[in-house]
């Protein structure tokens, strides 16, 4: 899906709209990566990299990120983590090695992942430029 596409779709959602648009993208991109031969495990921490990348590129992660990636993934996370987490979400070295991981995907479990980080965009109904820029790497 194009990223105009994804933007259109979560454009205005409200919270429990995203959680069911999420919860839908998280369990996309989980069946396409298992197709690919990942373990469970190496989902959930990718979704986690994913998230983390998704909320700290406008480096900060809001309390409204935060509730999504606890509902649509089920891992409890407290705030400070989670601000933690995302606070050095764009050094450089972590970057690359979500680019790394996003190259070795397929095309369609890279459009998964691109479903599921648009969710925590949408989450504020703004988009930065570092985030347009990081949809604009996964869509790659």
């Amino acid at each position: 899906m194009k990223i105009e596409q994804l933007l259109e779709k979560y454009k205005g959602l409200n919270q429990a709209q995203l959680i069911a648009e999420g919860k839908e993208a998280y369990a996309l991109f989980g069946s396409r990566m298992d197709r690919q031969g990942y373990k469970k495990e190496e989902v959930v921490q990718f979704a986690t990299m994913l998230a983390r990348l998704a909320a700290g590129a406008d480096r900060f992660g809001t309390k409204e990120e935060l509730g999504l990636f606890e509902q649509i993934t089920g891992i409890d996370t407290d705030k400070y983590e989670f601000a933690l987490m995302t606070k050095n979400a764009n050094e450089e070295e972590f970057v690359r090695v979500i680019d790394e991981i996003v190259d070795s995907l397929d095309p369609a479990t890279k459009d998964g992942a691109l479903q599921f980080v648009a969710v925590f965009f949408a989450a504020d109904n703004h988009l930065s430029e570092k985030e347009l820029a990081l949809l604009k790497r996964l869509e790659a």
